[in-house]
């Protein structure tokens, strides 16, 4: 799975409360993965740190604070002249 994978649209399906469990699943998965790189008895928490992997969730609100930036913006809003 890769980061596109992942992130495609996640700012339509992410945090959804009926996809709670599969956001859980996805976490958890993110977190083994980075234990497995670092190869030492660390948190997931401290794996990701040490990689500088953000949390999936944290990338989804990213993901829609980058979204709403872009959708105020004066050209998206069609004001000329700013």
């Amino acid at each position: 799975m890769s980061w596109n994978e992942i992130d495609y649209a996640d700012i339509v399906w992410g945090d959804q409360p009926a996809l709670t469990t599969q956001m859980k699943q996805l976490q958890s998965f993110q977190g083994r993965i980075a234990k497995k790189i670092i190869k030492g008895k660390v948190t997931s928490a401290e794996a990701l740190t040490s990689l500088r992997w953000v949390p999936l969730h944290a990338r989804r609100f990213g993901h829609r604070c980058c979204l709403v930036q872009d959708k105020t913006t004066p050209q998206c809003l069609g004001i000329n002249g700013m």
